[in-house]
């Protein structure tokens, strides 16, 4: 009897153990990520390389910090904000998944960039790079 009591609690401690597993449900949002970049800055160090001033090696984006990001799921009007890093990068997480979006980015002194019609995915995480 004492062998059946043990075998019993011990079935019993797995099952309990593995609840929290079988009740999972796994993912069910999208995220976004990307960075938020001086357009402005970027072409005239084109311009300085089409005029051999610089290389184009030298040519780099720079990430612009403290930029607004906005995604608006455009069906229920939701919205997701962020702000960029100081290396302009931004990370949106547990997004609905579907669409369509609207990403906005925004910044002082610099013009406002929007995104229309973006579709997320299930579990994916789409980059977008935003220009200003």
């Amino acid at each position: 009897m004492n062998k059946f009591v043990r075998q019993c609690f011990l079935g019993l401690s797995a099952f309990i153990i593995a609840i929290p597993s079988l009740l999972a449900q796994g993912v069910t949002t999208s995220a976004l990520t990307g960075v938020v970049s001086d357009a402005t800055d970027y072409a005239r160090q084109l311009d300085d390389a089409l005029a051999g001033k610089i290389t184009m090696d030298a040519v780099k984006l720079r990430g612009l910090s403290g930029a607004r990001i906005t995604a608006t799921h455009v069906p229920s009007g939701t919205q997701y904000n962020t702000i960029s890093r100081a290396d302009g990068n931004y990370n949106l997480k547990g997004l609905r998944v579907g669409g369509p979006y609207t990403i906005t980015a925004t910044l002082v002194g610099y013009r406002k960039e929007e995104l229309i019609d973006l579709t997320l995915g299930l579990g994916a995480n789409r980059r977008v790079a935003v220009a200003l």
